[in-house]
């Protein structure tokens, strides 16, 4: 005799078979969402530190390269060349102050680890990935202002003081000779009608100008990046 085929049963079992894979399939989607996002979260917290640390850097330099300018401006109104005078410091203060040469060093690991890795896909706001995808450029081009700052002064504009026998001057002005007993000769007073070095002072003004609107390029594009992060947190 034939037996009927049980069909409930095997509907029923079948339901469950489908039910449980896709029950898998659900659970492992879960998880996988789940870990990119702590992915992106942990990504983005460190990014925050990183920018907010760039940003207090990028103040110390900026404050630097203003206290150059207005150093070189105040040479030149010294000299007669435009503007007024506003400082009681020394020439030779204001000599030395001119020379500072800084250079931002940004924290970049967080960002370039995503970069470098290909990583940065983790971050799933797209117009964010593209901001720190252009941020290494953005510096580079700050940086290589700088550079350039930074070989005018030590290859040419100190070179040229020291061939006057003035930098001792300079620097015992700005307290930098601590351990060195050195009399001041002058207070350098005398650079004021010297045509190479108030030449030298008027490119240094024009370059520091240059570098501080580069400054400007780099604080907005952190405050963006720090804006993007910050709305993509948890």
């Amino acid at each position: 005799m034939n037996q009927r085929t049980p069909w409930q049963r095997i509907i029923a079992e079948g339901t469950i078979i489908v039910v449980s894979i896709l029950l898998a399939f659900w659970i492992d989607a879960w998880w996988s969402d789940r870990q990119a996002r702590n992915d992106e979260q942990e990504a983005i917290a460190q990014l925050v530190d990183d920018f907010r640390k760039n940003a207090e850097l990028l103040e110390t330099v900026r404050s630097v390269h203003e206290a150059a300018l207005a150093a070189a401006y105040e040479i030149l109104a010294r000299a007669g060349l435009g503007g007024e005078s506003r400082s009681d410091a020394a020439t030779a203060e204001l000599v030395y102050i001119s020379l500072r040469a800084w250079t931002y060093d940004p924290l970049l690991g967080g960002t370039n680890s995503l970069i470098q890795s290909g990583r940065l896909n983790v971050l799933s706001d797209s117009s964010l990935r593209i901001a720190l995808a252009g941020w290494p450029d953005i510096v580079e081009d700050l940086n290589e202002d700088e550079r350039h700052q930074n070989r005018t002064t030590f290859e040419e504009t100190a070179p040229y003081l020291i061939s006057k026998g003035v930098i001792y001057d300079a620097l015992g002005a700005a307290g930098r000779l601590r351990r060195i007993e050195v009399q001041p000769r002058s207070d350098l007073s005398g650079l004021l009608t010297d045509p190479v070095y108030l030449g030298m002072i008027s490119w240094r003004v024009n370059n520091l100008e240059n570098l501080l609107e580069e400054v400007d390029i780099v604080e907005a594009s952190i405050h963006d990046i720090l804006k993007m992060l910050e709305s993509n947190r948890d």
